[in-house]
């Protein structure tokens, strides 16, 4: 995978600071080198094949809809499976059979009886979504109990400096040669001491560079589960 943007510069980063939790769990997925190797793979398959390969459900467990180049900033093409644990509108109830209306319901409401019904996403870790559930069932009935006005103030995650800061040491450690470690240090975390015995700067690039690995290999789907605007 070609380089994505200059470390060095922290202003190259800057606009991440906007960017939606989708746009931070694609940019976390797209260094995952696991990821990069099964679309290389697909990439190297004849058309017809390829585009089976596009929509078959080896994508889902990326929580992807569908393999997308890695190469890419984030764009339409991009699209995550739901996130599981969200409530959703059925169409039509029986005994047997429940019919989804698929479309992304932004207000759901329960029915008569005050039922809802709950979509999980067995792709996705279960625990935080049992807890978004937990929390849009606590927000659906207090917005249709009786003589309740309160409106809960919106704030929004406090993640993104050290995402950012993650990705550029991450970034960093991709390059040929490999820079050293006080040289990253030195242009990410400049107010940071780094002589002996502590090398806090140091310390600050190995954290950051954790953390990186953490959310490209395993931990990208959970970023979708953070609290954004509605």
């Amino acid at each position: 995978m070609g380089k994505i943007r200059d470390w060095r510069n922290k202003d190259d980063y800057k606009d991440m600071k906007g960017f939606s939790l989708e746009q931070w769990a694609w940019e976390f997925l797209r260094r995952n080198s696991e990821y990069i190797q099964e679309w290389e793979t697909i990439n190297r398959l004849p058309q017809e094949k390829k585009m089976y390969e596009f929509f078959k459900t080896g994508a889902h467990k990326w929580g992807l809809r569908r393999y997308v180049d890695p190469n890419q900033s984030y764009n339409r093409t991009v699209k995550f499976l739901p996130l599981g644990g969200d409530i959703i509108e059925p169409i039509e109830v029986s005994p047997r059979v429940i019919t989804i209306n698929r479309s992304l319901n932004r207000n759901p409401r329960p029915d008569q009886k005050g039922n809802v019904y709950i979509q999980f996403n067995l792709h996705a870790p279960i625990n935080p979504q049992i807890e978004r559930s937990r929390k849009n069932l606590k927000s659906l009935q207090k917005k249709f109990s009786k003589g309740s006005k309160t409106k809960k103030v919106y704030k929004p995650p406090t993640d993104y400096e050290n995402w950012i800061n993650a990705l550029r040491v991450f970034d960093a450690k991709r390059e040929c040669p490999v820079p050293k470690l006080k040289d990253i240090a030195e242009i990410i975390f400049p107010t940071f001491s780094n002589s002996h015995p502590d090398y806090q700067g140091n310390t600050h690039v190995r954290d950051a560079f954790d953390a990186a690995k953490e959310c490209i290999n395993s931990k990208h789907l959970e970023i979708l589960n953070y609290p954004s605007k509605p």
